[in-house]
Parts: C-alpha cells; sequence; structure tokens
C-alpha cells in the first residue's frame, strides 16, 4: 500500500501542474509608436485601446513621453484605435499574430474644428458698494 501511495503521489503532482501549464495564456506585446502628422513630433499620452472582433475593449493603455506604446495581449487578432485630443482617430487592423508585434509609427492628423461668427461682446459698468 505504501508503494501505492509513493507511486500515486508524483502521478498527482504532474497532473496538477500540467493542468495549470495547459490553462495559462501567454501575452505577447504589441507594440508601436505615435507622431503627428505634420510635425513628426512625437506625441505623448495618447489613449491607446485594443479591440476584439466584437469591439469590446480587451486592453487601453496611453503612449509615453516619447510616444510609445505597449498593450500585453493574448496572441489573436485586433482593432487598435490611436486617439488624442485635438487629433483625428487612427485605426490599426494587426491581423491574427502568435507573438510580439510592432505596429509602426501611427501618424494622427490635427482635426480641425470650423465654426460660425462669434460675437464677443463687454460692459464697463462699475458696480461700487457701501458700507
Amino acid at each position: 500500500m505504501k508503494n501505492l501511495i509513493i507511486a500515486i503521489i508524483p502521478f498527482t503532482l504532474s497532473f496538477i501542474l500540467f493542468s495549470f501549464h495547459a490553462n495559462a495564456q501567454e501575452t505577447v506585446d504589441i507594440t508601436g509608436q505615435v507622431k503627428d502628422d505634420q510635425t513628426k513630433e512625437n506625441l505623448p499620452y495618447c489613449k491607446v485601446v485594443a479591440l476584439n472582433a466584437t469591439d469590446s475593449i480587451v486592453r487601453g493603455g496611453i503612449t509615453d513621453e516619447d510616444g510609445y506604446f505597449r498593450l500585453p495581449l493574448q496572441p489573436g487578432q485586433y482593432r487598435v484605435v490611436v486617439s488624442a485630443y485635438g487629433y483625428d482617430n487612427d485605426t490599426i487592423q494587426t491581423g491574427p499574430f502568435g507573438e510580439g508585434k510592432f505596429l509602426g509609427v501611427s501618424k494622427l492628423k490635427a482635426s480641425v474644428l470650423e465654426i460660425g461668427d462669434v460675437e464677443v461682446t463687454a460692459s464697463s459698468r462699475i458696480d461700487l458698494l457701501e458700507k
């Protein structure tokens, strides 16, 4: 009986460790850089979001001071949307991947907002309060 228990323990431990390894999903890094389309300057603190096939957010982040971003994702296919205040969004379709991938440089174009006439009015009225 003691020999049977000694034989079962290594088998049980290897089965448990193998099942944990089989269920663990490795992540890979998707990286890229964001620049201004006109000035070619790096754009820091841009929002970067990875969306799955149903347009659900899987992972998000921001670019660093040099405009670089890194998103750890499960291998697969994603749509990466890069956005910044004052710029039009840029969308990158990744295609299926199984290892880390550099998406390249995303160049954001400045957003132009047109408004109608603006009327500015002023008053020179001074109110004095007495005690």
